[in-house]
């Protein structure tokens, strides 16, 4: 088999009739034109320059002597290799949790569940209709994008159509079905992802560094469905894998990006700081996992939307501005030569899937705000803190950020950086912690606060287990415990001294009253409750609370000896601790 000649990068074929490559050099014939006459859209001149391997579906013409190709009509599967030159090429990003490589259960999908069964709008316009009942707020580019997206799923996508599902690595399919409404809750996959095409996988996991630099960049694309059809031809390769990158750039004032200034104002404007704090055990962490960033969380959206890409960080002594914002690290790359690249921090991380992902809530969680110099681990983000409408209102300039996030976004231009309306800051914070920064008013006057309350709710799951040792429940005696601090007038603070409702967990106690104790679970439970107790709250005036006890060696051992006989533990406390009134 005859390779074609590609030199000044023109391939001419015979595509049942269109004319060669000589042919089209010898008659100085429009390669666009012949390209169009074929029926294949006119970016195919823009993937023959790209590298395509027409080599592997064409053959010598046997009539004549000439350097003459064409698909032969008669070889079915050449021309079924062919087949996706023929069709439309689509990528896709489903950000969230989804099960669309499974064997069981092969698909795409997408969001906007709020919009409801979709095949009952057969054109863009009654889409962008009932976009503008469902959120009257967004504007005007936001909805002409989004309508855009959700009409090419719905109505443009066809039934053989190809599509690239574009995660951390690369998966080949072709779209099988028609648009499906599926509102069935499945365990494996986001809540929100109702909107659906099924698909044949016919590669799957391709790495992403397979791919040129300008196609990896076109992938990137900030939208979640959208047309890829100048890279056809590389699928094609790739399938017959056949495919080698080529990154020279190539230049056709025909290719035209258009670059748009982000625009941090999304119609999702969930976006709040918000400081959660409370007494070391009271639940503040749980309350951040599963109220406010799971379904039903009051600071999303009217559907309950699952945040559940939450990028996560903690603060401690030592961390610092380019822990948390990102720095430039050396890479060593397989060469063995060394580059310099930026390597995101926490904080960039979540702004750049903010921006990527403008309908949905993002959060950062920072936990133990205060066990860092916040101010100083904030830097000049401090400035984003003041919102109007969820967006900052005031911008910075960080060049190495900006970098990034243009080279993540291809499409978008980044002069300056925002906290987009749709990322929300939300940080846990011990009211009682010892050696620890202090928040200074400026900082604290850009967040909300709530208070997580130190009560016994319903679904707390083991306030009726026992206290080894003792005849009473974790909720009897923290109850106690708590109201010997808060009616004292000896203690310093004691508010933030109380023992949390979730200061232990279930491992420690017993399920039932008459359930034996070890030794061993005796001092589990006062190495981590009494030194607490003895080293934190009760300090300044042991005696009140422990008798005569000098020591917490003491104290430990009066417990488990007390204890042995499952009912006399609590003696080791002062009994006015536990009086009933």
């Amino acid at each position: 088999m005859k390779s074609i000649n590609s030199y000044d990068k023109v391939v001419g074929i015979h595509l049942f009739g269109i004319e060669c490559g000589p042919c089209i050099r010898k008659n100085k014939y429009n390669v666009n034109d012949i390209v169009k006459s074929a029926g294949i859209n006119d970016s195919y001149f823009v993937e023959i320059n790209k590298g395509i391997k027409l080599s592997n579906y064409v053959y010598p013409k046997k009539n004549n002597g000439t350097d003459d190709f064409f698909i032969n009509p008669e070889d079915k599967e050449s021309i079924a290799e062919f087949d996706i030159m023929n069709h439309n090429l689509y990528g896709i990003h489903i950000t969230y949790k989804n099960d669309a490589l499974s064997e069981n259960n092969p698909h795409i999908c997408i969001g906007w569940a709020s919009m409801g069964d979709l095949s009952n709008y057969t054109n863009k316009a009654e889409m962008a209709a009932k976009y503008n009942e469902t959120w009257p707020d967004a504007k005007p580019m936001t909805k002409a994008q989004n309508v855009g997206q959700l009409n090419r799923f719905v109505n443009e996508a066809k039934i053989g159509d190809y599509v690239l599902f574009i995660d951390n690595k690369i998966s080949i399919g072709v779209i099988e079905s028609d648009y499906f409404y599926n509102n069935v809750s499945y365990e494996e996959q986001a809540p929100d992802y109702v909107n659906y095409r099924k698909v044949k996988w016919i590669k799957k996991d391709i790495d992403r560094s397979v791919f040129s630099r300008s196609m990896r960049n076109s992938m990137g694309s900030a939208m979640s469905f959208f047309k890829l059809n100048d890279y056809r031809s590389v699928i094609l390769d790739i399938l017959k894998d056949s495919y080698i990158a080529d990154d020279t750039d190539f230049n056709d004032d025909s290719i035209v990006t258009e670059i748009t200034n982000v625009d941090y104002s999304f119609e999702n404007k969930s976006g709040i700081n918000l400081i959660v704090y409370g007494t070391p055990g009271c639940g503040k962490s749980y309350y951040v996992q599963h109220t406010l960033l799971m379904k039903g969380g009051y600071r999303f959206d009217d559907e309950g939307a699952n945040c559940l890409d939450a990028i996560r960080t903690t603060f401690f002594q030592d961390y610092t501005n380019t822990d948390f914002v990102g720095q430039i690290m050396p890479v060593i790359n397989p060469d063995k030569s060394v580059t310099y690249e930026f390597n995101p921090g926490p904080f960039t991380l979540a702004l750049n899937k903010a921006i990527q992902n403008p309908d949905r809530p993002i959060a950062l969680v920072i936990e133990e705000l205060n066990r860092g110099n916040a101010a100083s681990i904030f830097g000049d983000i401090f400035q984003l803190l003041d919102r109007e409408n969820g967006v900052s209102v005031y911008n910075i300039t960080n060049v190495n950020v900006q970098k990034y996030l243009e080279a993540q976004n291809p499409t978008m231009k980044f002069d300056y950086i925002k906290l987009p309306s749709n990322l929300s800051i939300f940080a846990t914070m011990n009211t009682s912690d010892q050696n620890v920064f202090t928040l200074d008013t400026a900082f604290k006057r850009r967040w909300k606060f709530e208070k997580i309350r130190n009560d016994f709710s319903d679904n707390h799951d083991f306030k009726n287990y026992y206290i080894p040792g003792m005849d009473m429940d974790w909720q009897e005696f923290c109850e106690s415990i708590n109201e010997f601090i808060t009616n004292s007038d000896d203690f310093i603070n004691s508010e933030d001294k109380q023992l949390g409702v979730y200061f232990v967990d279930k491992n420690g106690l017993r399920k039932e009253k008459t359930d034996p104790s070890s030794e061993t679970s005796r001092k589990e439970f006062a190495f981590k409750v009494f030194e607490y107790l003895w080293d934190d709250v009760a300090k300044y005036d042991r005696k009140k609370w422990f008798n005569d006890l000098k020591t917490l060696d003491d104290l430990i051992d009066k417990y488990v000896e007390k204890g042995s006989d499952e009912s006399s533990g609590v003696e080791v406390f002062n009994k006015g601790i536990f009086d009933k009134k």
